[in-house]
């Protein structure tokens, strides 16, 4: 399974849009697949309102991977989406920050 972690925008004229300066999603996609599984969750990205501006990271993950290295809490937290995407091919994480934020306006560097 791939996690991907991918910048994304709100679309204009959405609800996203009056909320949010921009969002990270991570996606939990169960496809063998690398470019299968991007195309994938950009896919369900926009059609949940949103516009991909850059893939930040992609990372092959299997049922363990998350049984080191990681707090209790966090731990269950990450299996538990894991466990969503096998049940459903795919399960989206937002991660949102507000229109005002300092650095909304800030391109990556």
């Amino acid at each position: 399974m791939f996690v991907i972690n991918i910048e994304i925008e709100p679309n204009p004229g959405t609800e996203q849009a009056e909320e949010a300066g921009g969002a990270y999603a991570v996606c939990w996609v169960d496809f063998q697949l690398q470019d299968g599984a991007e195309h994938l969750a950009r896919f369900y990205i926009e059609q949940s309102g949103w516009t991909t501006k850059s893939i930040k990271s992609v990372e092959w993950v299997n049922e363990g991977y998350y049984d080191t290295g990681y707090e209790e809490e966090e731990k269950n937290t990450l299996k538990q989406y894991y466990a969503e995407a096998v049940e459903d091919g795919i399960c989206l994480v937002y991660h949102q920050w507000p229109l005002d934020a300092e650095d909304a306006d800030e391109e990556d560097v």
